[in-house]
């Protein structure tokens, strides 16, 4: 089992027992899915070009506002 199925399960747990809003949750899987897409993309060449890691760090940080506001922080 990969590091996105176990988050993914964890996160549907949380989100089940904590009772948050499904549309939060998601939000939040779509911010992972887009970031890893792009972080994907961007690291198949084994190349890393400065526009590539801005992309990236933007993604990460969707990720990252998106649990902020799933949990309400």
């Amino acid at each position: 089992m990969g590091f996105w199925q176990i988050a993914t399960i964890v996160m549907t747990a949380l989100a089940i027992l904590g009772g948050v809003k499904w549309t939060n949750f998601k939000a939040l899987l779509k911010e992972i899915a887009e970031a890893t897409a792009v972080t994907s993309d961007a690291l198949d060449d084994d190349k890393l070009s400065d526009k590539e890691k801005v992309d990236m760090a933007k993604e990460w940080l969707d990720v990252v506002l998106a649990v902020k506001k799933l949990f309400g922080k």
